[in-house]
């Protein structure tokens, strides 16, 4: 039989321990519930009402559990240290389902726009979305949006009401909006009426009401924001842009709503211009203010008050009748309807619907967050703004320095620069950019043709100093080609008295002595002629001229030079002219240039070898000069540098003979080359472009005379 083991007195067990300890951990969770966590609601924190009310039931049970513990389990409760580390464990136990618990998602805010006009006009979409946006950007939580339209502009009655009333119950039955938006009178008034019955919770946010309009007795949780539509500004500002005006029109429905702004349209042009005619046309069917507009003076405006419904009962959209209604009228059109702009008035002082919007729908979000009450006084009507539009301006011929301060301009074109300011910046500043370079570029280029027109002055100065140098190193034979045809004459003269002292005188042979005089005259003077020419400074002119002419008169001109240093000299010109486009003088000197530099290099060459060969040819479309002299040759390393200026091989040189040569040869187009001949000597080669006439010619006779050639050679019998 098992005995049971004795348990020690006074001592608990684990068991009894760990109920001891929670007994008095829900104890003490029920004391600093309310200190320790703020209450929660229903819908915020479900977790923490769950582990409280756990905790208040097992209460009792733990009590009477721990009461059978001995007292030694008490004086442990009681301990100070055990007791704080305790309180901590509990505190962080009874925090910790509250903070890990995901916290349960909130109830999207329900708000109903309810619209007393047609969902479509253009106020009403820009009332919409405006307050859609306001409740979106002012509420931390999600809102869903509904919107409802009675159009009680078009359509009204008792048994549509009751229809409407039966569709908000079943559609809006298991959702209850929070905020209900009455847009306009009508729709607040349905809204006053029937939230009982639809929606006893819902708080109600009016917008789209003329001061004055609501009903004089709201109820406490009803708020709003009020309109203005401001007639007496609008008529101001058309009295403004036509000062001249003896008629004003005002144009309207029959609904309430729009017999409601046409006499206040009425009140406001008989204050602001007495004695002006005032013509109602809200009583006129639409097709007769259709006529009326197009038959009126031109000192005449209208006002639109709106139009829905006219007396015959059809029904319209605003801003169609105001389209049609602007383009056949003979006078402009000013409204107090913001979203009217752009469809044919001129402006007036508007109201701006999605301000109006926004204006309602931040209203309606601090309701249903609670920083607004719901039964705060409705907000007074934000003013109006004067806005015209651009293009009915200037049909109407109204200028726009007749605006009040601080109007608006919409739909003006705007100019070249308010589009396109940078880039028409950027374009200003590319083009003075480009403007500085081009200036820069023609200055650097009237500095160079300045640089370009001294180089030339110089370089005739000094093509005129060589021609000069060069002349004058023939003075000893120009002196004897002078003196031979001075001398003749006076030997010719001495011979003429002679023959007149005779007796009886031999007149005869006068004759024949003075022919002699006149051809020596003429030697001499020829002379004179072709040194002047040669000595002449003046400016390059290019003319057609014969490069044999050219020749000729160097070697006419050196002849005497030649037979005084016993150079021979040979010339193998040929036979036709040859045709190039140059300056004859200058032409001259380049030859004169060669002959010289030719003789002197058959100084020290024996006078047997001392000729030059001086001859002229045309291949292709270049006439070529060859001088070619019998002296010892140029060196090898002096070949490169032979043209450049101030490179010379004489003692007394200046170097610039041969340099000026080339500058000559290439100002015609032409080229000038040396080489040293295989038996001795040198040869110069001076190559001319030829007119093209000549080439041509050159190069038909030079086929021709191949293909004859070609045909005697094929005649010719073969050997057999």
């Amino acid at each position: 039989m098992a005995v049971a083991r004795p348990r020690r007195i006074g001592k608990p067990s684990r068991v009894s321990r760990r109920r001891v300890s929670i007994g008095h951990g829900l104890e003490f969770l029920t004391e600093v519930r309310s200190a320790a966590i703020p209450r929660a609601t229903p819908r915020t924190r479900p977790s923490l009402i769950m582990h409280t009310r756990m905790a208040s039931g097992k209460k009792a049970a733990a009590r009477e559990r721990a009461s059978g513990a001995d007292g030694r389990a008490g004086r442990w409760k009681t301990r100070p240290g055990c007791r704080s580390l305790y309180r901590a464990f509990m505190i962080a136990l009874v925090a910790w389902p509250s903070i890990a618990a995901p916290e349960m998602p909130e109830r999207p805010w329900h708000v109903l726009i309810l619209e007393a006009y047609d969902p479509w006009l253009p106020a009403t979409i820009q009332l919409d979305q405006a307050m859609r946006r306001a409740l979106h950007d002012d509420t931390s939580r999600l809102t869903d949006v509904y919107t409802e339209a009675l159009d009680t502009g078009r359509f009204r009655g008792r048994d549509l009401e009751d229809a409407f009333l039966g569709l908000l119950r079943k559609k809006y039955g298991a959702d209850t909006p929070d905020v209900i938006l009455a847009g306009a009178p009508f729709a607040l008034d349905f809204a006053v009426r029937h939230r009982t019955e639809l929606w006893p919770e819902a708080r109600i946010v009016f917008y789209g009401v003329p001061s004055g309009a609501a009903p004089l007795t709201l109820p406490p949780d009803v708020t709003g924001q009020y309109i203005q539509y401001d007639a007496a500004g609008t008529v101001a500002l058309a009295l403004r842009l036509s000062p001249a005006v003896r008629r004003i029109l005002v144009i309207g429905g029959v609904t309430e709503s729009d017999q409601g702004r046409v006499r206040s349209a009425i009140d406001a042009a008989a204050r602001l211009s007495p004695g002006i005619d005032i013509v109602r046309l809200d009583k006129l069917p639409y097709s007769e203010i259709l006529r009326v507009l197009e038959k009126q003076p031109i000192d005449s405006f209208a006002i639109f008050a709106g139009f829905y419904r006219d007396v015959r009962g059809d029904t319209f959209l605003p801003a169609d009748v105001v389209e049609k209604l602007s383009s056949a009228s003979t006078v402009p059109i000013y409204s107090v309807f913001g979203s009217m702009l752009g469809h044919g008035i001129v402006g007036g002082a508007l109201t701006d619907f999605e301000r109006v919007g926004r204006q309602a729908g931040e209203l309606a979000a601090g309701v249903l967050s609670g920083r607004i009450s719901p039964s705060a006084a409705p907000r007074p009507a934000s003013a109006a703004s004067c806005v015209v539009d651009a293009r009915q301006m200037a049909r109407w011929s109204l200028p726009e320095a007749r605006l009040p301060p601080g109007c608006s301009v919409a739909f003006r074109v705007p100019g070249m620069w308010e589009t396109y300011r940078w880039q028409v910046a950027g374009g200003i500043g590319l083009i003075l950019l480009q403007a500085l370079l081009i200036g820069g570029l023609l200055f650097q280029r009237r500095q160079r043709r300045r640089a370009t027109l001294e180089v030339h002055q110089i370089r005739a100065a000094l093509t005129h100093a060589s021609r000069l140098a060069t002349v004058g190193e023939l003075t000893a034979a120009i002196s004897h080609e002078i003196n031979q045809p001075l001398g003749a004459v006076q030997s010719n003269a001495d011979a003429v008295e002679m023959l007149l002292d005779a007796h009886p005188p031999r007149l005869d042979r006068v004759r024949d002595v003075l022919a002699d005089i006149r051809a020596a005259n003429l030697r001499a003077s020829e002379v004179v002629r072709r040194l002047r020419a040669l000595l002449q400074k003046h400016e390059l002119a290019m003319q057609s001229m014969d490069l044999n002419d050219a020749v000729n008169a160097v070697l006419r001109l050196v002849a005497t030079e030649a037979r005084r240093r016993e150079v021979t000299l040979d010339a193998a010109l040929v036979a036709r002219p040859l045709r190039v486009r140059g300056d004859s003088v200058q032409l001259q000197q380049v030859v004169l240039n060669l002959l010289m530099n030719a003789m002197e290099a058959m100084t020290d060459t024996p006078a047997s070898r001392r000729r030059i060969r001086i001859r002229t040819s045309i291949t292709g479309r270049e006439a070529f000069v060859h001088v070619d002299d019998g002296g010892r040759g140029i060196d090898r390393d002096q070949l490169p540098h032979l043209f450049e200026s101030f490179y010379t091989t004489k003692a007394n040189g200046l170097g610039l003979g041969l340099s000026i040569a080339r500058s000559i040869v290439r100002a015609h187009g032409g080229r000038i080359q040396s080489e040293n001949n295989a038996g001795g000597g040198a040869t110069f080669v001076v190559a001319i472009p030829a007119e093209r006439g000549d080439s041509d010619r050159s190069q038909r006779k030079a086929d021709l005379a191949g293909i004859q050639a070609t045909a005697s050679s094929a005649s010719r019998p073969t050997p057999p």
